[in-house]
């Protein structure tokens, strides 16, 4: 997501500095900062927050194209424009939070995001890799205002790098994307396309996700072999399975059957959610949201179950562009060169220097095989100018060999890192 300002005057703000040195080097320094030490905050708190997250990345899964495989990353969305509107004021402001589900921009919210980051990328564990860095890539000569530049950094570990959008748009460009290649381990490739960066482009806010983990209990290669899989619900193909047996947390919800396998150490889990009938991907996703997603886990209970899961990768080659879809869901002013307010970043003094929200870039590379899952998102913000063994029982099968829905999630707030949809393997 990308957010293009003006040049302005405010005193309290951050004095404009050069920051790129050499055509297109990158800075020495690129490391990925956490935020600061903070007071836990109500469990309740960070359980809105989570739900938030949540309810963003569902309405916005609904609006994407229905016909391809598609993951995306409410986690990653969440933390880049929840950075942006804290720079937002009046009415721009009240739009933000209400599509983004948040009551209010105070301390106590910004203290759940920080929570949230240092929850996730805190302390490396076994067969855990969680990586989540925050940036902010400003105009050389543009003012940021001190409070945000603060709160950013202490509350989302973004630290500010000044650069020159307005003389070298694409030096800059490539700049960000291979900070966002860096921070995802090369998994998100080009964020940000040709032609997104101009020399009106004054702000960019960026957020960047890795995570790698291995199963609870991996399954065995040796069991994987090829099996059929109805593509879009109709065409039949073979794909590469893989099998296991054992006790899942398993749920039959009616219309689906849920699976949820757990990674090591059991603070993250990756869930699969599939119809009851080849076709049924689009009916089913109709009644999904946050809502019934949490439902649905709540269910979820230990059962033997034996399990056929094709292995699969979705890697798009170009980056999503959310802003339509962000306006609809209500987010508008934002948008809007000539009524956008994000003076809580800069204060413009001309009304062309008005910084407005000119597009959101999101892309998400998701891999799921017999060890574990690899995922990464990245998210832009460009701000613009003027604009276990199975029991007695008789096991639950669970044959993902059709369409269906995943996810990852914080098993302790239940906050979705990824969200996807798997209609063909084989892409």
């Amino acid at each position: 997501m990308a957010v293009a300002s003006a040049v302005t005057e405010s005193k309290p703000a951050v004095a404009p500095s050069s920051a790129l040195g050499g055509a297109g080097v990158l800075p020495s320094e690129r490391t990925l900062e956490l935020p600061g030490v903070v007071e836990r905050p109500a469990d309740a708190d960070v359980a809105r927050l989570a739900q938030a997250l949540n309810s963003l990345g569902w309405e916005l899964f609904a609006k994407l194209d229905p016909k391809g495989n598609l993951a995306l990353s409410p986690a990653s969305l969440g933390m880049a424009l929840g950075m942006t509107a804290f720079g937002a004021r009046g009415e721009t402001a009240t739009e933000m939070t209400k599509v983004l589900h948040l009551e209010a921009t105070d301390d106590g919210l910004a203290k759940s995001y920080a929570w949230l980051l240092r929850s996730w990328a805190g302390s490396p564990r076994e067969g855990l890799v969680v990586a989540v860095a925050n940036r902010l890539f400003a105009e050389q000569s543009l003012s940021v205002e001190r409070p945000f530049v603060d709160l950013t950094r202490s509350r989302f570990g973004a630290a500010l790098e000044q650069v020159p959008f307005s003389s070298e748009p694409e030096v800059v460009r490539a700049l960000i994307n291979n900070w966002v290649e860096g921070a995802t381990s090369k998994r998100v490739i080009r964020l940000l396309p040709a032609g997104s960066v101009t020399s009106d482009t004054r702000l960019a806010l960026v957020n960047a996700l890795f995570f790698k983990a291995r199963w609870a209990t991996p399954f065995r290669t040796t069991n994987t072999r090829d099996a059929g899989f109805f593509v879009r619900g109709t065409e039949e193909a073979a794909v590469p399975t893989m099998h296991a047996s054992g006790s899942f947390r398993f749920a039959d919800v009616g219309q689906a059957d849920v699976l949820e396998l757990p990674y090591e150490g059991g603070a993250f889990a990756c869930g699969f959610v599939l119809p009851k009938t080849k076709d049924g991907l689009a009916t089913l996703e109709a009644a999904l949201d946050a809502k019934v997603l949490e439902a649905w886990t709540n269910k979820l209970a230990d059962e033997p179950v034996e399990v056929a899961l094709p292995r699969f990768k979705v890697e798009p080659t170009t980056s999503l562009k959310l802003g339509p879809y962000l306006v609809e869901l209500g987010m508008k002013t934002a948008f809007d060169n000539a009524r956008a307010d994000f003076s809580g970043i800069a204060v413009h003094t001309r009304p062309e220097d008005r910084l407005s929200i000119g597009e959101v870039f999101h892309k998400t590379f998701v891999a799921i095989d017999e060890q574990g899952t690899e995922a990464a998102a990245a998210t832009a913000v460009l701000a613009v100018r003027g604009g276990a063994s199975p029991g007695a029982a008789s096991p639950k099968t669970f044959v993902a060999d059709h369409p269906f829905v995943f996810y990852v999630r914080d098993t302790a707030t239940g906050a979705l890192l990824f969200l996807g949809r798997m209609l063909d393997p084989r892409a």
